[in-house]
């Protein structure tokens, strides 16, 4: 009871953020084996973008990354990430949401994580590696009653601001790319 008079209290001040706590895929922390892996751009456009970012995650991860813009620079059989597909494409139509100033709750979703193609250099047989996982949220000034629910949470800031400080994508990632090597 005294959890939903403050919960009601701090929503009536500021507007906040539930997300489903059933959609975090529960991953336990494990070690790997510091493995070498090439991060292969393509040639696409934002390659070295999308590149750095997986790199700085699988080196958290435990692996030991490395970004090459031609597969002539790495030896054969080693291990090459390309084909990384673009990151956060959960979309939701938030017009309601500015059009009420957030009094009706603009439900949408946020993703986190990776998804990518692995293969050794000199092999055609490439496999997909999908470390992602979707959230559902829902933002405004009327949301409390979601987060009343033992399913949601509550969240003052963004959801991926605060889910960023939990390491459920990094240790997907250390999970997947371990089963595909």
């Amino acid at each position: 009871m005294i959890r939903a008079l403050i919960l009601i209290l701090l929503i009536s001040v500021f507007p906040g953020c539930v997300y489903r706590i059933a959609d975090i895929p529960a991953v336990p922390s494990f070690n790997v084996a510091p493995q070498k892996i090439y991060i292969h751009t393509g040639g696409e456009p934002y390659g070295w973008q999308s590149a750095s970012r997986l790199a700085s995650d699988l080196q958290k991860a435990g692996f030991k990354p490395s970004i090459i813009g031609d597969l002539s620079e790495v030896s054969d059989e080693a291990y090459i990430i390309d084909e990384i597909e673009p990151w956060g494409e959960c979309f939701s139509e938030p017009l309601l949401f500015v059009l009420t100033l957030g009094i009706v709750p603009h439900i949408g979703c946020e993703e986190y994580g990776h998804a990518f193609m692995l293969h050794q250099k000199g092999s055609a047989n490439k496999v997909r590696v999908n470390a992602k996982y979707t959230v559902k949220v829902m933002a405004g000034w009327l949301v409390w009653p979601a987060a009343l629910s033992n399913s949601y949470a509550f969240t003052s800031t963004t959801v991926d601001v605060e889910l960023q400080h939990d390491q459920t994508a990094i240790r997907l990632l250390q999970k997947e790319l371990q089963n595909a090597l």
